[in-house]
């Protein structure tokens, strides 16, 4: 059986990162070079199977990508703009 394709919205973190990667002409592999995430954590990402990467990689794909954070900080609730941007947990 052959998995169906199904395009991520670009209201999804899957569709915003999958749209900045393409729009910049990367690949994938040169997403992954250039940040540091692995590729399959990229894919994951873009296919919609990890909704809520580890703040690290967030970070690293943020900086690579150049997105602004709160636009991501908007779609994974669970951390703040001032975390993706800096790549560190604040604590209260």
């Amino acid at each position: 059986m052959s998995r169906v394709h199904v395009p991520a919205s670009p209201r999804t973190l899957a569709g915003v990162l999958s749209r900045a990667r393409k729009a910049k002409l990367m690949s994938p592999i040169q997403l992954a070079m250039k940040s540091g995430v692995s590729i399959a954590s990229i894919y994951s990402i873009e296919r919609g199977a990890t909704k809520e990467p580890f703040l690290l990689t967030l970070h690293r794909l943020v900086l690579a990508l150049e997105l602004e954070p709160a636009a991501i900080a908007k779609l994974v609730p669970s951390y703040s703009a001032t975390e993706i941007e800096t790549g560190k947990r604040i604590r209260c």
